[in-house]
Order: structure tokens, then sequence, then C-alpha cells
């Protein structure tokens, strides 16, 4: 009689896990002969992930293949008609959120940069083709129904104390101010520092309208005469009264 024989069976090698610092692992099966282990670098880190079976049991598979990401951009020099919110600037986990500043229009995009130190990029946005209103509207009052330049509609006049042919010019670029001209100031007299000796009636101060009653004061005689002014913003002239 002979021996019959069995062959086909090993023992089986179970692996241990590693530290998994800077990997994404899911153990499906650590059994070295059916190895089943799928890896991927965790966020804050790049490369090509691998996961290795052990070749004894109580040994850890290993995993190779990630580096910590040391990637950085950097705010481009030029954000002009954005708004930016910086949550991560590292370019493996890039946390940059954009939109549209106001005044401006579209889809704001931001795009990470390829090198450290490079700046991320941002685009999508343009300036809404409106115009401001200028700084400076001393001598005009004005009605602005759109600012829009395709539908542009400014109303303005000369403001009182000010006479002209009052025009808006709409802005020649986006976001530039319109233009006023037309009204220059009313030339007018000031009153004199002292009256005394007078008794006076300021009914217009305008050079062209000049108009100013006066009389002499209690106490004093003479043929009162007020006499216009020079030049805008001069005062005026008293003549012609003296004491008793």
């Amino acid at each position: 009689l002979g021996t019959y024989s069995i062959t086909g069976c090993v023992p089986k090698i179970q692996c241990t896990s590693p530290s998994k610092d800077g990997y994404a692992v899911t153990e499906t099966s650590t059994v070295a002969q059916h190895f089943v282990v799928p890896v991927s670098c965790a966020r804050g880190y790049e490369g090509k992930a691998v996961a290795t079976a052990c070749s004894k049991t109580g040994e850890p598979y290993t995993l190779s293949g990630c580096k910590f990401d040391t990637t950085t951009c950097v705010a481009p020099s030029k954000t002009q008609g954005y708004m930016v919110t910086e949550a991560e600037l590292r370019k493996s986990i890039f946390d940059v959120q954009v939109q549209c500043a106001p005044g401006f229009t579209g889809a704001a995009k931001v795009t990470k940069c390829n090198l450290h130190g490079e700046a991320y990029t941002l685009s999508g946005c343009s300036a809404v083709p409106f115009c401001v209103a200028p700084k400076d509207v001393e001598g005009y009052e004005v009605t602005e129904t759109s600012l829009d330049r395709d539908s542009f509609n400014v109303k303005v006049k000369c403001a009182k104390g000010y006479s002209g042919s009052a025009s808006v010019t709409k802005c020649s670029d986006a976001l530039k101010s319109y233009s006023l001209a037309g009204c220059q100031r009313i030339p007018v007299c000031l009153s004199p520092r002292s009256v005394d000796g007078y008794m006076v009636s300021e009914h217009s101060m305008e050079i062209n309208k000049f108009n100013v009653q006066v009389a002499c004061a209690p106490g004093y005689h003479g043929t009162p005469k007020a006499t216009v002014c020079g030049a805008s913003l001069q005062s005026y002239s008293l003549s012609g009264c003296s004491k008793r």
C-alpha cells in the first residue's frame, strides 16, 4: 500500500496596519496572499500612492509614494474687480473663493498655480458699463436716472447762485466719471464790514442786478449811496453820510 499526499495550503500571512499619515487607506483584505488595500495620497500630500503586502504575519504592510506638499501659491498683484477669500494656498488643498466685486459682472474663476511661489490667477469678471458721479458737483443740481452707458440719463441744471447752460457728458469708459460743464458762479458783492452811519436794505447782491437801498442812520446826514463792487466777492461801498 502507498501513501497519498496533500498539497496547496500554506500558512495565512496576516499583515498589520502601518501608520497612515499622508495616506487615505481602505483595508479590504490585509492577508498577504489576497492583499487588497486601495490607497491614495491624503489631502495635503502629493505623489502616486502604493500599498505593498508584508512577507510575515504580524508585520505591517508598507505605504509609499506620497510626500507632504509644500507647493504654495501666492496672491496675484492685481485683484481689481474681484472679492477674494483665501482659506488655503497650498496647491494640493488649494481653497480660494472668488466672486465679482461691486461694479463688475461675469462668472468669477480662480485657477491655482503650477509652481511654488507662482500667483494663482483670477478671471471672468469685467467692469459693468456704468459711469460714476464726479467728485465735485458744486454749482450743479444733478438728477441721476440711469448711469448705464448704453442708457445714460442724467439731468442737470445750474444750482442757486450759478448761471449758464448746464450740460452733462457720459463717461468714456466704464467706471469713469461723467462730466459737468456750463455753469459759472454768478458774480456777487459782499456786504461791507462796517455799516456805521447807514441803514441798509440788500435786495440783490448780484453785480448785474445790484440793488441795495441805503439811508443815513439817526445822528447822521447827507446823501447816502451804495456803490456796486468792482469784482465778484468784493464788498460794495457806502458813502455820503456823516455825523451831525
